[in-house]
């Protein structure tokens, strides 16, 4: 079960979106977006939400910004790897 307090968020750039391969990336994390927004000015996208790979974070807390490493085999995606920031 995906709890609440794992919350997080990461970027991901237009053609990853559109070519469709961030599907199977946002499955191999489970993750469950709460808000997704295009961020035109810096030309990516925004995904905050949830993920058993995210650390808790307390409610009153600001969600940790995380890098998210894809492995690619035969043009699949194999795996995704969660790495956060610190700030």
């Amino acid at each position: 079960m995906i709890r609440d307090s794992r919350r997080g968020k990461f970027y991901a750039t237009p053609e990853l979106v559109f070519s469709g391969n961030i599907s199977p990336v946002l499955c191999l994390m489970n993750f469950v977006p709460l808000r997704v927004e295009y961020l035109a000015m810096e030309d990516k996208f925004e995904y905050i939400g949830t993920s058993v790979l995210f650390d808790e974070v307390s409610e009153a807390c600001m969600c940790p910004t995380y890098i998210i490493t894809i492995t690619e085999e035969d043009g699949d995606i194999e795996s995704a790897k969660v790495e956060k920031i610190t700030i």
